[in-house]
Parts: structure tokens; sequence; C-alpha cells
């Protein structure tokens, strides 16, 4: 029983060594050792059993003391050699796994070092000295009764080396470099064994003055960016610090690193001065707006330009904040040419297709434009003579509509050609035996008739009509009538003005001289209702007259759609006692009013009992 609670405490106090490094170093023991001479440390059995059962064994034996070193070490044990009389302090530190578990050691030994009178004293001189990077200091060893065998060594070479540079009887000298920044310990030792005490070596860092310092001209960062600013400051291995500032700081803001903040666009000069001299720079920053890319970009342009004529072109971008740039090209200068700036013109006849793209985004968008024939029309042809053309024309939606075509002011003319461009859907009607009605005019003013006419229609769609005379076909210099044609109106042909166009126009006079006249459009006006017929009936009489007149009155049951746009018959949008006067005189008149739109025929009645 008593051997297994020895047992117990021994496990117990083994646990309780073995602690993390965050935990106080633990007292292991004690040692002695005299100047000049060494002894060795070793942990207890205990703790090196432990050790020989583990794995990941990281050990480290250490003094802070200069009145000892350390000669040697091994994860058990380590090998001081006293310096000089006093004491010390060793210490143990070591990490390990064991049973699969993280454990750590850390321990210290306390060192007694007393005065040996068998070795000769061994001194270095000076105690301590304090040097910059780059310099080196000589000390001096001293020996009584010994020539040579003096050596010299330090506890941190990175911080000071020293090296053995001559000897003059007892004296032996040693060369110190100062390496970098910081505190060690430099010791003499001779072959008797005696090792002098410390030499302090603190080494600090060599000031050096700067000369000059130098920030680029100029620098350009974006709203809401970073931009860094890099001084130039000599020589290179010059001692300074920096203060930076910026003479506006609502535009852009400086660190201490020269980290150059832009908050609004503007420019803003940043100064950098080296702290304690007169030596400063700057550099002149602009701060940009910040890009925002369009996301949509449209452009509206003509369907048609006439010749001559320019345009602006206007792109359309979103969001409205973009930083936006734009380029123009036509794929057909010689039909639309545009500048750099949008602006179209029209050079000649034919089509062209526009190009926007915006430079910053590379959205694109497009135009396309035609420039046609230049035509004459109808209602302008008082300064022209020797012109064929078609005076406006109404019709209804699905409708045959016959209209003349005219000869202005012409005299001696035998034969006459044009090319006749309907209306997309409009078609020239065709006789029974399916030829084209196209006929000559029964209506003459002239002196002499043209006997003969032909027709085709041509690859472009337009009917191409010749009419001539054997005996040629003088005018009597008015207007005349030289042909009529009819066509058929698409049935769902959408009210609105469409042009009929006379091109290509030659005529050819009596001497055989040819010679072309003015393009020339007309109007064809399409409706979908007659003034009056308010009932839709194809008739105007009194059941519209009646209708109109309840509607007035407010009296509005009807047993059919009223057609308030034909009980209108001024277009002022209003239906009142104005349009019952205008039906009312169609219906006694027994005929419809002159100039106004509305589809043809329409049966006009008469007032019973008038």
């Amino acid at each position: 029983m008593k051997r297994i609670i020895h047992l117990s405490i021994i496990l117990l106090t083994l646990l309780g060594a073995v602690s993390t490094h965050a935990h106080a170093a633990i007292k292991a023991g004690e040692a002695s050792v005299k100047v000049g001479s060494t002894t060795t440390i070793s942990l207890a059995t205990t703790y090196q059993n432990t050790l020989r059962n583990s794995t990941g064994i990281s050990a480290r034996w250490s003094t802070s003391s200069s009145n000892v070193s350390i000669t040697s070490q091994s994860n058990t044990s380590c090998t001081i050699k006293g310096v000089t009389a006093g004491s010390a302090q060793v210490n143990y530190y070591c990490s390990y796994y064991i049973d699969g578990f993280y454990r750590t050691m850390d321990f210290y030994y306390t060192v007694t070092i007393t005065s040996s009178g068998s070795t000769a004293t061994l001194t270095l001189t000076p105690s301590s000295i304090t040097l910059y990077e780059g310099d080196t200091y000589q000390v001096t060893a001293y020996q009584p009764g010994y020539v040579g065998g003096v050596y010299f060594t330090t506890n941190n070479s990175s911080v000071a080396s020293v090296s053995t540079s001559s000897n003059s009887g007892y004296y032996t000298y040693g060369t110190v470099t100062a390496n970098s920044a910081g505190t060690t310990y430099i010791y003499a030792k001779s072959a008797t064994g005696a090792t002098s005490s410390a030499c302090t070596v603190t080494v600090k860092t060599k000031t050096i003055s700067p000369t000059s310092i130098s920030l680029p001209a100029s620098k350009t960062i974006e709203e809401g960016e970073y931009g860094y600013i890099t001084a130039t400051v000599s020589p290179s291995n010059a001692t300074y610090s920096l203060t930076w500032s910026s003479n506006n700081t609502d535009v852009a803001t400086v660190n201490s690193s020269g980290r150059v903040y832009g908050k609004s666009p503007g420019t803003v000069r940043i100064t950098a001065k080296v702290d304690g001299y007169s030596l400063s720079d700057y550099c002149d920053v602009t701060v940009t707006a910040k890009q925002v890319l369009a996301t949509s970009l449209s452009v509206d342009g003509p369907e048609t330009l006439a010749m001559g004529d320019k345009y602006q072109l206007t792109p359309v971008y979103a969001p409205s904040n973009a930083t936006v740039g734009f380029q123009y090209v036509s794929d057909n200068p010689d039909v639309i040419s545009v500048s750099s700036t949008g602006l179209l013109t029209a050079v000649a006849v034919g089509t062209a297709v526009v190009t926007v793209t915006e430079i910053v985004s590379q959205l694109t968008a497009k135009v396309a434009i035609e420039v046609p024939e230049p035509l004459i029309p109808d209602t302008d042809l008082s300064s022209y003579d020797n012109v064929v053309y078609i005076n406006p024309l109404s019709a209804c939606s699905g409708q045959s509509l016959t209209f003349p075509v005219m000869m202005k002011n012409a005299v001696g003319i035998q034969t006459v050609q044009f090319d006749l461009y309907l209306p997309d859907g409009v078609t020239v009607a065709k006789d029974e035996d399916g030829f084209d009605l196209i006929e000559l005019s029964t209506e003459r003013t002239t002196t002499r008739k043209m006997d003969s006419f032909s027709s085709i229609q041509t690859a472009d769609g337009a009917y191409r009509v010749l009419i001539n005379s054997s005996g040629g076909y003088t005018f009597d210099g008015t207007d005349g009538e030289i042909a009529r044609v009819t066509v058929n109106i698409v049935a769902d042909m959408a009210e609105g003005d469409y042009p009929l166009i006379l091109k290509d126009i030659v005529l050819v006079n009596t001497s055989s001289e040819g010679f072309e006249t003015p393009y020339v459009k007309a109007t064809l006006t399409v409706s979908d209702y007659s003034p009056g017929d308010v009932n839709g009936d194809g008739k105007v009489n009194a059941i519209d007259l009646n209708a109109i007149v309840n509607y007035i009155l407010e009296r509005r049951t009807f047993p059919f759609a009223f057609l308030e746009k034909a009980a209108d018959q001024n277009s002022d949008n209003k239906i009142n006692a104005i349009d019952v006067n205008v039906i009312t005189n169609m219906i006694l008149k027994g005929s419809s009013p002159q100039n106004v739109k509305m589809c043809q025929p329409v049966d006009v009645g008469v007032l019973e009992n008038r």
C-alpha cells in the first residue's frame, strides 16, 4: 500500500511540473561552478523518463546572465562554464507530445559562481561600449603571465561580431563590428580556461541626414478612389520622417504614408515635408469624377432626310451621370455624311445607316436614313410647265377609286411616259380581260387627242404608262386630262395620308425632242367614314340628321353605333348646330359638300315632303 501511495505522489508531482509555457517557470534545482570551470545541469530522472517516452521534443537551455555561459546542451542536460563570480539563472523550456497530448516543461536552476585561485585572471576592457551600425571598436584582453592563446566571442553576432586583431605581450586586441541595432555581450577567453567578464555592446541605428526630397509633379485619381504618392529622399540610407498635408481636404486627403483619397472632383496640392529639416516638395493631384458606365444607349433620327438638309443626332443614354463620349460613322457617306459631333447632311439620293458608339461603355445604336428623290408636291406647280400630275384624292379603305392624270401647260406633245408609284398594297384595278384599267381620257381640252397607250409594271413595283399619238397631241395652254386610272384601296388600310408619286416622266414633242419633267407627289387621303353617314349604312338621309339632333340633345340611345367623326362636319371636334346645318344642306341639295374627306360614292338622299 505504501508503494502505491508513493507512486501516486510521484505522478502528481510530475503532472504538476508539466505545464504550459503560459505559467510561471518552476525552480527545479541548484548548481555551483568555479570561474573558468564547467559543470553539468541535468533534469530529474522522472522528467528524463517522460521525455524518453515522448515525441516531437523541442528543448532549449538559456541564460541572460553574463556570469555564466552555456557551452553545450541536449534535451535533458546542459554544460555551463563559470565566467565571473556571482550568481546566475539557467532556464529550461521544453515542448513534447506524450500519449497524443501536447505538453510543456518550464524550469529554472539557480547557479552560484565562485572564484578560482588556480587560473590567472583574464580581464576585458572596456566593460561596455555603444556603437552605431557599421562602426568598429577595439577591445583589450589582459592575462598576466600568459602570452597569446586568447580569443574573443559574442553572444549575438547579428548585433555585433568580434575578431582577434593582434597580440602584444600579455595583451590581446579584438575588433568589434556593429552590425544591427540591439544589445549583446563580448567575452575574452584563453587556452588556460579563463573567461573574462562581459563587455556589454549596445548598437544603435546610425543617423544619416537627408539632403533632398522629390515628389512626382502630378497625379490623377478618381473620385472615391485611393492613390499613393512616393517621396524619394536622398541619400537612400538617410534617417528621416515625413509630414504630409493637403491644401484642400474637401477635394482630397492624405495620410502619414502618402496615401491620397479623392473626395470630390478638382485639383489639390499634396505636400511632403522632412521633419526637422528645411526640405519639402509637392505633387498636384487631379481628382476626376467617378466614371459611371452607360447601361443603355439609343438615338432618334429621321427615317428620311431631304437632299441638302441637315439633322443633329442626339444620343440618349442612362444613367444620366454616366461618363460618355460618342463616335459617329456613316456606312454610306456619299449619301449621308456625319460630323464628329453627330450632324447629318443629306448629300445624295440613297440610303445610309449611321452608327453611334459610346466610346467608354462601347454601347452602340443605329439609325437608318433614306434620302428620297426630290419631289414637287401637287400643291406647288405654279412655277412649272409641262408637268404631269394628279390632284389630291380622297377614298375609303376597301374602295375602288378612279382618278385623272393631268398635264399642265404642255403644247405640241406627241408622247407622254411616266412611272406611277402607289402606296403599299394599293394596286391598279384590272378589267374583265385582265388588263390594267388605265384608259385614255374622254375629257379633252386639246385640239388633237392621243390615240394609243400601254402600261407595264417595273421591277420596283411602279406602273410605267406610255401614251402617244401618231398625229401629235397639242394642249391649248391650260390643264388637260390625259388618262384615267382605277385603283383598288386595301380593305384594312389605316386612315391617313399616303403619297402617289409620278417619277421618270418623259415628254416628247412633235419635233421628237424628249425632255424630263420634275417628279411630282400627290396625296391620297384614306378615311373609314363618309361625312354625315353617322349610322354607316352608305347613305346620308333623314335618319342621320335625326340621330345628330338627338345626339346634341343628349338623347343617345341608338339602334346602331353612332359615328361621331361622321357627324363632325367642320372637324372642330364638336357636334353642334353648325354640323346639323351642313348635313341639312347636303340632303336638300342632294350632293356632298366640296373639299370634304369622305368615302366615295355615297348616296345622298332628299328630305321627303320638302
